[in-house]
């Protein structure tokens, strides 16, 4: 069905690549198509050719700016073998842009990861473990924003920062039942003073 795209007059270029899914559970396909027919046009006609579904789940469109961002993300979950699955007007140059796109946007985001706040927890954990420290969770707040800035990763939000000084704070009670109990009550009556229980 999406090769039968090609034949589209008014489809001057189109590339298409097949994903699998992170975890190769969701095999869908990426469609890239420069025309000058109008979006709903085209929602009514890939409606009448791909019909096994419904609603975005199924199929999302939207206009493309031309920007080459959304062509290489075409190719994240691909290597050099990505799986073209149509091609149409595409030259071998504009091809190899794409795929360079998608290797620089990849390294942007592993930086990104690498300053990502949420490392910061187990960073934390472990520099306490062991340490038979009874440490109040606005102390372990406190170690977490300082890791943050001297490490150069995010400053957790508020919520978050909260949730991870928690989680640490039991995580160093070390499978102590009597006490895991005891921080589960006084975390629930913290949050549920302001609603009551029931």
């Amino acid at each position: 069905k999406l090769k039968m795209l090609f034949h589209q007059n008014d489809y001057q270029a189109i590339l298409g690549v097949k994903h699998k899914g992170a975890s190769g559970e969701n095999p869908h396909y990426h469609l890239v198509i420069q025309t000058t027919v109008r979006q709903d046009t085209i929602r009514k006609r890939f409606k009448q050719i791909f019909t096994e579904g419904k609603g975005n789940g199924h199929m999302s469109i939207k206009v493309w700016d031309g920007n080459i961002d959304a062509m290489s993300y075409m190719f994240h979950e691909q290597d050099e073998k990505a799986d073209i699955v149509i091609r149409k007007n595409v030259d071998d140059d504009l091809l190899d842009k794409i795929k360079a796109r998608n290797e620089k946007v990849k390294e942007e985001v592993e930086k990104a990861k690498e300053r990502a706040s949420w490392k910061l927890e187990e960073e934390i954990y472990q520099e306490l473990k062991g340490k038979g420290l009874n440490l109040h969770e606005y102390e372990i707040a406190k170690m977490i924003i300082l890791k943050s800035l001297r490490s150069d990763k995010y400053v957790p939000n508020d919520f978050l920062l909260r949730s991870m000084a928690s989680k640490i704070q039991f995580r160093l009670l070390d499978g102590d039942l009597d006490k895991e109990e005891e921080f589960a009550t006084n975390y629930a009556d913290r949050v549920y003073r302001f609603y009551g229980r029931g």
